[in-house]
């Protein structure tokens, strides 16, 4: 039974992912409302952009600065 669930999630992540990051931020909505919910799905999105360029290897400043000056405000 676990095997067959293992193979299943494993054809299907973006899927589960997609999934559970939508339970949790409903979660996160109910539990502290709208706006505070708004940012606190900001902060981690922040947190996973940051955590990501340090796995990469990559200067975060650096990032910053091309994804400032590549958008046009």
């Amino acid at each position: 039974m676990w095997q067959e669930f293992k193979e299943i999630a494993i054809k299907n992540k973006g899927k589960l992912t997609g999934i559970l990051t939508g339970f949790i931020v409903s979660i996160i909505y109910l539990w502290l409302g709208f706006i505070k919910g708004t940012f606190v799905v900001i902060c981690i999105g922040v947190g996973f952009f940051i955590g990501k360029r340090f796995d990469d290897d990559k200067d975060f400043m650096e990032s910053l600065k091309n994804l400032l000056k590549s958008k046009d405000f």
